[in-house]
């Protein structure tokens, strides 16, 4: 925590005031990430997209062996759709990869 009066950052440089304080980087390039999708109206569209199949197959059994049933009929393998909420982007990158492969599965359970 880099709070300014009572983050662990404050009260280690109140013990070691020559202390540096630095931000981690990969957790800010992934708070970049999210905010320029908060920005780019198109993928915001495949947020919620994303978000909606991890809902429906999340709250519904039936969907969820259905999606099953038909990825054994098309021999294909399903990666169980995960949850897209969060500060994680590169899960959201691997989905969006996976989805396009499976996207007639998915289609066939709506």
């Amino acid at each position: 925590m880099l709070g300014v009066n009572n983050g662990v950052t404050a009260r280690l440089q109140h013990l070691c005031p020559s202390l540096v304080p630095i931000w981690c980087v990969a957790h800010r390039l992934e708070l970049v990430a999210l905010d320029s999708v908060k920005q780019v109206p198109q993928l915001q569209d495949i947020k919620q997209t994303l978000c909606a199949i991890h809902k429906h197959y999340t709250c519904s059994a039936k969907a969820s062996r259905e999606l099953e049933e038909i990825s054994k009929a098309m021999e294909i393998s399903i990666v169980r759709p995960g949850n897209t909420e969060g500060t994680r982007w590169l899960p959201h990158v691997t989905r969006i990869g996976g989805l396009d492969e499976e996207l007639q599965a998915h289609l066939d359970t709506l």
